[in-house]
């Protein structure tokens, strides 16, 4: 009966030791960790973060720039009337990309205009003259001696935005091949781990029983003791018919 209680404790013992180390086990090979995401978010943040900075300053800057020299629109017959005055300084008449002019004058003097009913004072003024007119009012010009000059009109905050709209696009692109690149690797990593098998070694825990396990226990050394006995004296077991 002693024997047989002791392999009941012994079995029990030895179970919940297995159990132990299996969950231990389960625990130490427990689901990896994900890698750590690569910050696409933040990276496509700043760039377009700092894209509109640029885009705002560029249209401030243009919005200052074109609200120095306020100049009036006024009607054709208005234009006339100051040029039989004289009263114009200096003009820059400007060609659109449509090919119109715009006729931008200082005057000599202020004038006292009618601008949607109401009589402004206009210092600096600008009218519409369609392309066939700019002959004839060229002879007009240098009979009063006006000193003017052409040019061309130039939006320089969407020339600035055409060409960042390369680099934009570019970055764009690699943004996105990355991004390509990331989700085909697994994890940042992905993106340098050409040619490396995905493949997996999953090791499983291995359960050992040593010396230890079986120290203390009755029934192992009373066995052991009767196979020193056997060995010792062959014949005295051989009499009982062992």
């Amino acid at each position: 009966m002693n024997s047989i209680n002791n392999k009941k404790l012994f079995m029990a013992d030895n179970s919940k030791g297995n159990g132990f180390k299996q969950k231990s086990s389960k625990g130490n090979n427990g689901p990896n960790k994900p890698e750590d995401n690569f910050a696409w978010s933040k990276i496509i943040r700043l760039v377009f973060g700092w894209g509109a900075v640029i885009i705002a300053a560029v249209i401030i800057m243009q919005m200052f720039k074109t609200s120095s020299t306020n100049y009036v629109n006024i009607s054709y017959n208005q234009y006339l009337k100051i040029l039989d005055k004289e009263n114009v300084k200096s003009a820059i008449i400007t060609k659109s990309d449509v090919n119109d002019y715009y006729f931008k004058a200082k005057l000599k003097t202020p004038e006292i205009l009618k601008i949607k009913g109401k009589d402004v004072t206009v210092k600096d003024i600008s009218v519409y003259l369609p392309e066939p007119l700019i002959k004839e009012q060229q002879t007009i010009w240098i009979d009063k001696k006006i000193n003017y000059s052409f040019t061309k009109e130039s939006n320089e905050w969407m020339n600035i935005l055409l060409g960042l709209l390369p680099w934009i696009i570019i970055i764009g692109v690699w943004i996105f091949i990355m991004k390509r690149m990331q989700g085909a690797g697994g994890g940042s990593k992905g993106i340098f781990s050409f040619g490396k098998s995905k493949a997996k070694l999953i090791s499983q825990p291995s359960q050992k029983i040593t010396f230890r396990d079986v120290a203390g226990v009755d029934e192992a050394k009373f066995e052991l003791h009767e196979v020193i006995e056997f060995l010792k004296e062959p014949t005295k077991f051989q009499k009982l018919g062992g």
